[in-house]
């Protein structure tokens, strides 16, 4: 520990000290005297080592250490296949909402990023069941469309199979 840590849990260390006095001691003549002697006690502790800390360097960087955090990846990677998740289903309901009831939708990843980054949308026409008023349309146009503009990605990167 530097001279600076040393000094200001000392009198952190008495400051406590004199708190648990107070309490402690009753109100009365003698208390009233303690807590003077005390006082005395408190200013010498934070006068004394002052001397020592001015002749020697003092460094900002002792008084406001900064320590270095860690990112935890693994949970922010977690956090991102939730949210992947919450999106396919969103993606699934909006298709359904829109007469594609049982289309499977699937994502690719971005694995550079901790942030949720699509690469590539994949749609899964094998179990379609389309609305009544949806028979004669290019299925696989509107599908697209409706998740380029539900997803914002672009149009090539929504791939369809099934």
């Amino acid at each position: 520990m530097s001279n600076v840590s040393i000094y200001l849990l000392s009198i952190a260390g008495v400051v406590l000290l004199g708190v648990i006095i107070d309490l402690i001691l009753h109100e009365g003549a003698t208390g009233k005297y303690i807590k003077s002697i005390f006082a005395l006690f408190v200013v010498f502790a934070i006068i004394a080592p002052l001397p020592k800390l001015l002749n020697g360097d003092i460094k900002l960087s002792d008084l406001f250490a900064v320590s270095t955090y860690n990112v935890d990846n693994n949970f922010l990677n977690v956090r991102k296949l939730e949210q992947a998740e919450k999106l396919k289903a969103d993606s699934e309901r909006h298709l359904s909402a829109n007469g594609y009831s049982n289309l499977t939708v699937d994502f690719s990843l971005d694995p550079n990023t901790t942030d949720l980054r699509l690469l590539l949308v994949y749609v899964d026409f094998t179990n379609v069941v389309l609305s009544q008023n949806k028979t004669h349309i290019n299925k696989y146009a509107e599908v697209r469309n409706l998740l380029v503009r539900f997803l914002n990605v672009e149009e090539g990167k929504v791939l369809m199979y099934g």
